[in-house]
């Protein structure tokens, strides 16, 4: 194995770092919000719990439509049109509300959810009582003309889905695609995030953005766009720069859509990583011989609290090798590991070894990834991660 390629990939795969102050995100939907006009009201935000105790809205798309277009024509609010606040007005909401507002026009939309917004989901009704000059839910030109919320609630999860690439690298040699497909009959608005070592926004140099993104191509450390019915789209990075940055890819959908990530490294070859499913336990294929070929292995925690990683080092028999055992204590939320088998076992015998890396978690879910590299053009691949409860 060159010595270049190996600094490469041991970059790619390093300890990526770990995320306190970050939660789950999750993605609530809008259901059947009506104003007392007839209008509407469709679309999401994705909710991070974890940073403060008011949380943070970190994306949205609102299409508000119908009832007195005259007064209020169809608009969409977005996070390329309008801001957002999340404030606690005690005095006559339960929860703290959300402003979503058009800078352009001063038109607000303004929800308050009747229960807090956690990370567990399920539905939440919308407070529709009068209180301090406004509805708990309205929308309004500084605040008139104004229309009130009448009905509708937020569920959480029930139209979309968030998925995880925990590998993602560009520059130094390396050029990474995100592939995504649209699975569903309806168009999905999607939101992409780069996110570095510390879980938090990483900029990314990309050569062709999606239509519909702020531009075409450049620096971004998130793109939103929407994905036709059925459509694909490909997101290249550019490969610049002399060393590889490395990172992970979260997605965000109002609908079901799947991917891959493309890894091209120069001299060496293309290896594809899907998403990564939160597991409780998975074992994966190892082999190892020094300075020839080895197996790198990723794990992030898919959960929003502190886990257990218990890992087991077995041989082709099936028997655990000697001094083959490590654990990850109090694995953070949102944090990320990876090496080889040689640094995660480091008192094991591995110059010449076959066999697998039995994982179990304690306390939540990981998800993982799996990768190969050898020194010679062509050996770089990707390995299973073997769920042994399911499919």
């Amino acid at each position: 194995m060159s010595p270049n390629v190996t600094i490469l990939f041991v970059t790619l795969m390093s300890l990526i770092g770990q995320t306190p102050g970050f939660g789950a995100v999750t993605r609530w939907s809008l259901s059947e919000v009506t104003f007392l006009d007839g209008g509407t009201a469709e679309g999401f935000f994705d909710f991070n719990s974890a940073p403060g105790s008011l949380g943070v809205v970190e994306n949205w798309r609102i299409t508000v439509a119908g009832g007195n277009e005259a007064l209020f024509p169809e608009f969409t609010y977005s996070p390329a049109n309008s801001t957002l606040s999340r404030v606690l007005v005690a005095a006559w909401a339960p929860e703290p509300v959300i402003f979503f507002t058009d800078s352009a026009s001063n038109r607000v939309l303004r929800i308050t959810p009747a229960a807090p917004l956690t990370d567990e989901g399920g539905i939440v009704a919308l407070d529709l009582e009068t209180g301090g000059g406004g509805a708990g839910g309205i929308e309004c030109f500084n605040c008139a003309p104004a229309r009130t919320i009448n009905g509708g609630s937020l569920v959480a999860g029930s139209a979309g889905e968030t998925i995880l690439f925990p590998q993602f690298g560009n520059g130094g040699g390396l050029i990474s695609e995100l592939v995504l497909a649209n699975t569903t009959a309806l168009e999905a608005s999607l939101r992409v995030e780069f996110r570095d070592g510390e879980g938090v926004p990483m900029d990314v140099g990309i050569s062709e953005a999606p239509l519909g993104a702020a531009a075409p191509a450049g620096i971004f450390s998130s793109i939103d766009f929407a994905l036709p019915p059925f459509g694909t789209v490909t997101i290249p990075t550019d490969g610049l720069g002399n060393q590889p940055s490395v990172g992970s890819v979260v997605v965000l959908s109002d609908r079901r859509v799947g991917g891959v990530v493309r890894f091209s490294i120069a001299g060496v070859g293309i290896a594809g990583v899907g998403a990564s499913p939160p597991l409780t336990e998975f074992i994966v294929p190892v082999r190892r011989k020094a300075g020839v070929i080895n197996t790198g292995l990723a794990l992030r925690n898919a959960g929003s609290t502190p886990v257990q990683v218990r890992m087991t080092l077995l041989r082709e028999d099936g028997v655990a090798a000697a001094r083959g055992a490590a654990t990850i204590e109090n694995f953070a939320p949102s944090g990320h590991f990876a090496g080889f088998i040689d640094e995660l076992f480091k008192d094991a015998e591995t110059d010449d070894f076959k066999g697998s890396i039995r994982v179990e978690i304690v306390g939540g879910s990981v998800a993982a990834t799996a990768l190969e590299l050898g020194g010679e053009p062509g050996q770089f691949t990707t390995l299973p991660v073997i769920n042994p409860t399911g499919p």
